[in-house]
């Protein structure tokens, strides 16, 4: 009986660990997407600034 009892609790930890596995991987694509969005985000906000700043300095100078 414990032999059974054991080997169904090591089944239940290895499904119980592969969820956490699926888990995290989501997290981490998702994190990972966030972070690629967010890098892309800043460069369009820095070269929209920059030619803000341009056409700022071409108004000026008339």
């Amino acid at each position: 009986m414990m032999q059974i009892a054991s080997g169904s609790g090591s089944i239940q930890n290895i499904s119980i660990e592969g969820h956490a596995q699926s888990i995290n991987t989501l997290i981490q694509l998702t994190q990972e997407a966030f972070y690629y969005g967010f890098h892309k985000a800043m460069l369009l906000a820095a070269v929209l600034s920059l030619i803000g700043v341009i056409i700022m300095l071409v108004f000026q100078k008339r």
